[in-house]
């Protein structure tokens, strides 16, 4: 996985580039015709924020299909929204068994 530093250098430099801005790295590392050589390829804003939610863990392969001409559609699944405290007692509850439940909930009282 990626340090936040890393992936902070990596973001100035991708939205660095797509501003028209260079970045110091990218200074240093020119080609013949002046034009400062990049390992990334073009990336438009809306392939940068899908490569974020990845990296970053916001977004999930859902699936991968591939019809008969062989064309590919990735699927990626993922919430804006954050999880509220009783959604996250829910899911830590919801994977014992029910007998537990009443057990703890009935000792508490």
């Amino acid at each position: 996985m990626y340090t936040p530093e890393q992936l902070n250098t990596l973001f100035r430099e991708m939205l660095g580039k797509r501003t028209g801005q260079q970045s110091q790295s990218t200074d240093k590392l020119k080609n013949k015709s002046g034009k400062p050589k990049s390992n990334f390829p073009d990336l438009s804003p809306a392939q940068i924020l899908v490569i974020a939610g990845i990296v970053c863990g916001g977004l999930q392969l859902e699936s991968v299909v591939v019809d008969k001409n062989q064309f590919v559609q990735i699927v990626l699944e993922g919430s804006l929204r954050r999880k509220t405290e009783l959604e996250k007692i829910m899911e830590q509850i919801g994977s014992l068994p029910f007998d537990q439940v009443i057990k703890a909930m009935l000792g508490r009282y």
